[in-house]
Parts: structure tokens; C-alpha cells; sequence
């Protein structure tokens, strides 16, 4: 399963930079640059199973957590999937929240590896986001980054921890 999230996050690696070079030479955009983005997050997620459920949603994942990273500061992060078994594409939403309240805002793939099978049930997980805007300093904001973190002790439930980092880059349009 390793070899398959890498894999994944090649092809993604490669959209995502055709995506910034498109972004980097299209027209007015050409005088915005992009930066590192980057930081550490941890935090809480609930997961819960929606067995026959009719609208084919299998998994509702809804995450919240704070760190720290570059051009936001500390923050607070939401997060939230709903993943259909069955479809291969599993969209997820990512909000930071900066410390005055300005806000980046994410869409993107991810994907986990099974819970490993020693005493922790840890299950590994990379997401792909592309930045789709924000509020304040962050209004029309692009980009795109990989997060890559651990969820541990994963079972059903609530308040499952999980920490991780993150690394893209960013282009700030003011």
C-alpha cells in the first residue's frame, strides 16, 4: 500500500506543479510569486461508519486541530471528508484559520494505508490540497501542498489524535 500512496502522490506532485507553473506564467498572475508553505499541525478526528447509508457515503471524517506554519502563524484548522468505498476520488475541505482571522482555504485527495498491525492501530495518511482562495491577505490565494500525518489508534469513533506536517507553496495575491 506504501508503493500506491507513492505512486499517488507522484502523479499529484506533477498536477500540482503544472498547475503553479500555469498560474506563474498566465498573464496578471505573472507578478505573483510563490512562497514556501509549510508547518505542523495536530489535532482531534471523529470518524464514523454510515453502514447502508442510500446517498453511498461508507465514512464521514470531520477533523479539528491548531499549529503553526508559514504566513499564518499559529492557526486553527478544520478538516472534513465523506468517503464512498466504492469511488475511488475521496474530496477533502481544509480551512486555516490565522490569529486574526484571515482564512486559506483548501480542496484535495487523500488516502491512508491500513492500520498497521502492532498495539497502536496507527494509520499513515497523505493529502494533496490545492489552495481555492481565502479571506483577507489571503483573498484569491493559489497553490497547493501535501500533508502527511498519522492518525493513531484508529477505531471508530471520536476524538482520535493526529499529527503530522505540511509542505507546498503558496502565492498570495496582495
Amino acid at each position: 500500500m506504501k508503493t500506491s500512496i507513492k505512486t499517488i502522490i507522484g502523479l499529484k506532485l506533477t498536477l500540482i506543479t503544472a498547475l503553479l507553473l500555469t498560474t506563474a506564467f498566465a498573464g496578471p498572475a505573472a507578478q505573483k510569486k510563490a512562497v514556501p508553505f509549510k508547518g505542523v499541525v495536530a489535532g482531534f478526528e471523529d470518524f464514523y461508519f454510515q453502514v447502508g447509508d442510500p446517498s453511498g457515503i461508507d465514512l464521514i471524517i470531520e477533523g479539528s486541530g491548531g499549529g503553526n506554519a508559514t504566513h499564518l502563524g499559529n492557526f486553527v484548522a478544520i478538516w472534513d471528508s465523506n468517503i464512498s468505498f466504492a469511488n475511488q476520488v475521496q474530496p477533502l475541505f481544509r480551512t486555516f484559520v490565522a490569529a486574526n482571522g484571515d482564512e486559506i482555504w483548501s480542496e484535495g485527495l487523500g488516502a491512508g494505508t491500513p492500520p498497521d498491525a502492532d498495539p497502536d492501530f496507527n494509520q499513515y495518511v497523505v493529502e494533496e490540497h490545492v489552495i481555492v482562495g481565502g479571506t483577507g491577505r489571503f483573498e484569491d490565494a493559489e497553490g497547493g501542498f501535501i500533508v502527511e500525518r498519522v492518525v493513531y489508534d484508529v477505531r471508530p469513533g471520536i476524538n482520535l489524535e493526529t499529527t503530522g506536517s505540511f509542505n507546498g507553496t503558496i502565492i498570495i495575491a496582495r
